[in-house]
């Protein structure tokens, strides 16, 4: 377990779940990740997610409601 203590921040819009990710030190603060899940209740919905590091993952999908994008979310 770290010994810093680490912040999910959710933001839940009408058609979106934004979401990201911090490290909180002593001195400051490090974004980990930070993503969304986006055109909730369309077929082409699109789940993205960026690391700190740069990484990226993306998909497209069908994210009925918020609930979907959520598990979808911590699935990640």
């Amino acid at each position: 377990m770290p010994s810093f203590p680490i912040i999910l921040c959710i933001n839940s819009g009408s058609s979106s779940l934004k979401f990201a990710l911090y490290a909180i030190a002593s001195n400051h603060e490090e974004a980990l990740a930070q993503g969304a899940v986006e055109g909730l209740g369309d077929l082409g919905g699109r789940l993205w997610l960026r690391t700190g590091a740069g990484s990226t993952h993306e998909e497209r999908g069908h994210f009925p409601d918020h609930q979907a994008a959520t598990t979808a979310m911590f699935g990640l």
